[in-house]
């Protein structure tokens, strides 16, 4: 009855089982395996029919063999010799199939099999690693996209701070960077100096051999001086023939040491074509707390000077202690109109405000009697920003936030300014200078202005609809 059911069990499973019979060489390993019993299963699984399988060897059922065959018959050998089990995947080309087998021994020289479709696992292995396969190639593509994106936006941004022609940096670069150096030396107590130059004749040499040559003349101009200097020093173009040093932690000793240098070697060198050039400097230290545009005019006043002077010197500026760079007396300039009145009229008042203090300057009043109209100018600036501010709000001027944003820095910095002077840490004459050249007159001129076409535009429009 037990044989009975073992014999149903067997040959009724759904999984499909064979048992086999080694066939030993005079050596005692086995070469080859003899078929004795098969269930349905096992038939269904690889297509083959029990009846050709029993009481026959493998190599008469199969005389090619199986992919693999060389590792398989290495398992079931080691399985038969040291009684263990060994489990291997093999592929049955005829089915189409690849095939799980799990070897077992059961008695001595006799061997059971126990066999799975796996088809599915590796098709799913195949395709994960096609996946695998695409994924690595479009991380790879997206990799080399990146580094060319990279690329491009390192070029797109040489060009946005670079000049073309030279590769030094250009004026926009200066604009961006200049605030931060200036706040770092503040901040450090370090000196700042900058050299201007400007090539002399330099017309000259566009008139005579053209400007091709003329570009060539900058190109070697810009590689003999960046040959001179060394960082944190750096060379910017500013445009045409003229160019800036700016030298952070250098005092106006060592600048004007680097501009001789840079005058020297101009002189001597022989540029292609056109011969000996020279060119002019302005040097000038930075006074803590000094607006760049202070610093700036200084430098390129002292520039002119070595010009005026007889060209190929060097000129420091002469009023390194004196920063108040202005008239005796601002006039007001038609071009400052706006369009719109309270705008214009509020203008004039801190026109006049800038005139009102640069005669206290000049008068020489004591702190005590200058800070109260200091204070009244500072409340009427704050009064024409919220003014202004207002204005331009309700005209629905494009640009608003952006011009409100410049306020709020000024007003920021204003202050600031007046705390340093209070404290003794900044002289009176770069407070006033702040005030008057980039708070009163620089901010209408730089800022105000770009508001101007769109006040003015409409202005004439509310003067066509009163007329109609």
């Amino acid at each position: 009855m037990e044989e009975r059911c073992f014999q149903e069990f067997f040959k009724r499973s759904p999984i499909a089982y064979s048992c086999h019979r080694a066939i030993f060489d005079n050596e005692g390993i086995p070469y080859d395996y003899e078929y004795i019993l098969a269930n349905k299963a096992f038939e269904d699984l690889l297509k083959i029919q029990g009846t050709d399988l029993i009481n026959r060897t493998f190599y008469e059922v199969f005389p090619n063999g199986w992919e693999g065959e060389e590792q398989w018959k290495g398992l079931v050998q080691n399985a038969v010799l040291n009684d263990t089990s060994a489990q291997f995947d093999l592929r049955r080309e005829s089915i189409q199939k690849w095939i799980r087998v799990l070897v077992f021994p059961l008695h001595h020289e006799l061997i059971g099999c126990i066999y799975h479709d796996v088809t599915t696992e590796y098709a799913l292995n195949e395709e994960t690693k096609k996946l695998e396969k695409e994924l690595f190639n479009n991380n790879r593509s997206l990799l080399e996209l990146t580094k060319k994106l990279e690329q491009k936006n390192k070029i797109l941004n040489d060009l946005a701070i670079k000049d073309e022609l030279t590769g030094l940096y250009n004026r926009h670069f200066l604009d961006q960077w200049i605030e931060k150096e200036m706040s770092r030396a503040d901040r450090d107590h370090q000196p700042l100096s900058m050299i201007i130059f400007d090539l002399d004749h330099f017309k000259r040499v566009n008139d005579v051999w053209g400007h091709p040559v003329g570009d060539e003349v900058l190109k070697e101009t810009a590689n003999l001086a960046n040959s001179i200097i060394c960082a944190p020093d750096f060379l910017v173009r500013l445009g045409g023939e003229e160019f800036v040093i700016i030298m952070p932690g250098s005092c106006i000793q060592r600048a004007l040491a680097v501009a001789e240098n840079i005058r020297q070697t101009m002189e001597k060198y022989k540029y292609p074509i056109v011969g000996h050039l020279t060119a002019s400097f302005g040097v000038a230290e930075r006074i803590k707390s000094e607006s760049y545009y202070s610093w700036y005019k200084r430098s390129d006043k002292a520039m002119y000077r070595a010009k005026e002077g007889g060209r190929n010197r060097i000129y420091p500026s002469e009023d390194q202690d004196r920063l108040l760079n202005a008239p005796v007396n601002i006039k007001w300039k038609e071009e400052w109109a706006s369009g719109n009145p309270v705008i214009d009229e509020e203008h004039r008042e801190l026109v006049e405000c800038a005139n009102s203090l640069l005669y206290l300057f000049l008068a020489e009043v004591e702190k005590d009697g200058i800070m109260p109209e200091v204070n009244k100018v500072l409340d009427a600036i704050i009064k024409h920003f919220h003014d202004e501010e207002q204005i331009l709000l309700e005209m629905g001027y494009p640009d608003y936030e952006n011009h409100a944003e410049i306020h709020k820095t000024l007003h920021d910095k204003v202050f600031q300014f007046k705390k340093s002077y209070q404290a003794d840490d900044l002289k009176l004459a770069e407070f006033f200078s702040f005030i008057v050249n980039d708070l009163i007159i620089g901010h209408i001129q730089n800022a105000d202005t770009d508001f101007f076409p769109y006040t003015q535009k409409y202005a004439i429009a509310e003067v066509q609809v009163h007329t109609i």
